[in-house]
């Protein structure tokens, strides 16, 4: 049985974004202020859902998450993000399995995990589409309910 291609959003579904603290100046703009990459806690319950998942035999995993251009050491941050939660090595599930792009649509997957539906081409990802967050799949058990 072939796995299906899990694709899984960084800000907002793996860290919680809405939980991170920033000087006034950065409150409009968080993902510019230095270093908020490397700041931000799991999301409630992800990293549990990511074993899960990952144990489940019906997921190949993979990131795929948008890395802002005014930021220069976002991109090495987020990574250093994956490997300080999810292991350095090849026992990292997202191991040699990321994607930073802003054109989510490009990328071939059959499930998209991603708290902004309507930014980066979510809305026309070419499989389906799950929006984190909202009313059908407000957190990680939503969700796991229903890829499980």
């Amino acid at each position: 049985m072939q796995k299906l291609k899990l694709m899984i959003d960084m800000d907002g579904v793996l860290t919680d974004w809405d939980a991170l603290q920033v000087p006034p100046a950065y409150s409009k703009h968080k993902d510019r202020y230095p270093g908020v990459f490397r700041e931000l806690s799991p999301y409630p319950g992800a990293l549990d859902a990511v074993k899960r998942l990952q144990s489940s035999d019906k997921y190949e995993l993979f990131i795929l998450s948008t890395c802002p251009w005014q930021h220069p050491s976002g991109l090495a941050d987020k990574q250093n993000w994956l490997k300080q939660y999810f292991g350095a090595g090849k026992d990292n599930p997202f191991y040699k399995r990321t994607f930073f792009t802003h054109c989510k649509n490009l990328i071939a997957g059959d499930i998209l995990i991603d708290d902004r539906p309507h930014k980066n081409g979510a809305a026309d990802f070419p499989g389906r589409l799950i929006y984190f967050g909202g009313p059908d799949f407000p957190d990680w058990p939503a969700v796991l309910a229903e890829l499980l």
